[in-house]
């Protein structure tokens, strides 16, 4: 087991407090939100808190109660952090369904997450309209969300009422304010955000994220930005700009030093191969690692860290790690030097209070033992001799031939650096009572066959690792809004070293 060395203490209020608890009233009153398209179109804190304020009242007054659900589908828009926060100031908990949702999907996610309230984009009003008439709700739970002066004209006349028809007047809130949460024991019980699994391999599972583990997750990553401050190149980024007589300052692209990379493992090669063809020279690619149920992060690499490629990081301050054995899997392929190999538990302050409605996975999953309430992550991989975290693979993905395990993203990520590779997935396929890994290729303009993609990897890699189970030419590779692959789309069925083009 490994515990972070760094601490930091956890405000024990709500997450609407813990955002406008600025000290200073020239940061208050200083423009923090901005449009990219627009920048222009901004707001200051001060002025989120009474939008906020408007819209948490406005809440109160069509009737919501606390812990009601109020469900946002749409895509990025600046008054975002309004409508979160404003949810939460009228004490109702927030979920949020991916902008690329179908009707099914989003049905799904209503239905489950109990939303009182929906708010839709006016580019997927008319989906919502259909989820919500198939569950057999009344459209007066329905409202566009725009921003307060987006143009939207080009829509069709919106039948339904704008979000913005919710705020209260301003006189009305001068006096109005969210109740506070004051004590540890009640930010932790109070869920705050119901956010939902990718659903990779399975139907998406609600996971309740309280108070106290936003804030914990918020004040953990601001603490390893801060970290940078007081290194070497900290300390001379700090003296140049005193230096300058600058008082705005706008970095060009060119300016970037770090890039992070999430959702699914990244090999040193692919992303030495997308920096050289992308990024300036000198740019480093780093990877970070979360989970949904450690609310966003749990560990990563301050900008100035030092690393190969292939560690996601540090732990987060406040955490613990851990790396459980599991039964019947040899991992004696996989490098990892002095490190055992095996499931990756976590724990600290940012892990999610549960599954919704899913007592029965929130047991299997969490385990009280050494002191730590453990979450099982899933993720297979190691820990290095400096304590970084090294992923190899998913649990649920990982490939058992003959008794050899084989990892999925290690095969697509070698794949993707064929040049006429567009994109790649490897799923295990179940032919002749055995398991054998499969690839689905995307070809770029090039005429890449099966042959040699079959020999790329047969040149590089054990047998056991050899696609045998086939590879298929498709158009896409189905993956999620963040770009995990949606393995379950995959056919897994079929004939062994088949050379037939799959249509999917």
């Amino acid at each position: 087991m490994i515990e972070s060395p760094y601490k930091v203490d956890i405000p024990k209020t709500d997450v609407v407090s813990f955002v406008f608890s600025t000290p200073t009233e020239n940061s208050r009153e200083a423009p923090q939100y901005f449009d990219a398209t627009g920048p222009s179109k901004c707001f200051s804190l001060a002025q989120a808190e009474g939008y906020v304020k408007q819209f948490a009242r406005g809440l109160e007054v069509m009737g919501l109660q606390p812990n009601d659900k109020v469900l946002l589908y749409s895509n990025n828009r600046l008054f975002f952090p309004v409508l979160l926060w404003g949810v939460l100031a009228a004490r109702c908990i927030f979920t949020a369904a991916s902008p690329s949702a179908s009707i099914s999907e989003l049905e799904f996610q209503i239905s489950h997450s109990d939303a009182k309230l929906v708010l839709a984009s006016p580019d997927r009003l008319n989906i919502a309209l259909e989820a919500v008439s198939r569950l057999g709700l009344d459209q007066e739970c329905l409202f566009v969300f725009s921003d307060p002066d987006e143009d939207l004209s080009q829509y069709k006349p919106l039948k339904l009422p704008l979000w913005t028809s919710l705020w209260r007047p301003e006189d009305e809130v001068q006096s109005w304010s969210w109740k506070k949460i004051t004590s540890y024991e009640e930010a932790k019980e109070t869920t705050a955000i119901i956010n939902y699994s990718s659903g990779t391999t399975g139907i998406p599972k609600g996971v309740e994220i309280t108070h106290y583990n936003a804030i914990a997750n918020s004040v953990q990553l601001l603490y390893k930005r801060a970290m940078v401050a007081d290194t070497p190149n900290g300390r001379s980024r700090k003296e140049r700009l005193d230096n300058s007589g600058e008082r705005w300052l706008a970095p060009l692209p060119i300016a970037i030093e770090t890039v992070v990379s999430g959702s699914a493992p990244l090999s040193p090669e692919l992303g030495r191969l997308v920096a050289n063809m992308y990024l300036c020279p000198g740019v480093t690619i780093r990877q970070g690692w979360g989970l949904t149920e450690t609310t966003c992060s749990i560990s990563g690499f301050a900008p100035d860290d030092e690393d190969d490629g292939r560690a996601v990081g540090w732990l987060n301050p406040n955490c613990a790690a851990k790396i459980a054995p599991i039964e019947d899997r040899d991992f004696s392929d996989v490098t990892s030097g002095d490190g055992a190999v095996g499931e990756i538990w976590v724990s600290g302050p940012n892990i999610m209070k549960g599954y919704y409605k899913n007592s029965k996975v929130t047991s299997e999953t969490i385990v009280e033992a050494d002191g730590h309430r453990w979450l099982r992550t899933g993720d297979i991989g190691y820990i290095d001799s400096r304590g970084c975290i090294v992923i190899v693979d998913r649990l649920k993905e990982l490939i058992k031939v003959k008794g050899l395990q084989v990892a999925p993203a290690e095969l697509e990520q070698f794949l993707l650096t064929h040049s006429d590779v567009a994109d790649a997935a490897v799923i295990g396929a179940k032919l002749d009572g055995g398991e054998y890994p499969r690839a689905f290729v995307v070809r770029k303009e090039g005429i890449v066959t099966e042959i040699e993609i079959f020999n790329m990897i047969k040149e590089k890699f054990a047998p056991h690792k050899w696609l045998t189970g086939g590879v298929y030419f498709i158009s896409s590779i189905p993956r999620t809004g963040s770009g995990k692959v949606m393995r379950r789309y995959l056919p897994s069925g079929g004939n062994k070293k088949t050379t037939s083009v799959a249509k999917l």
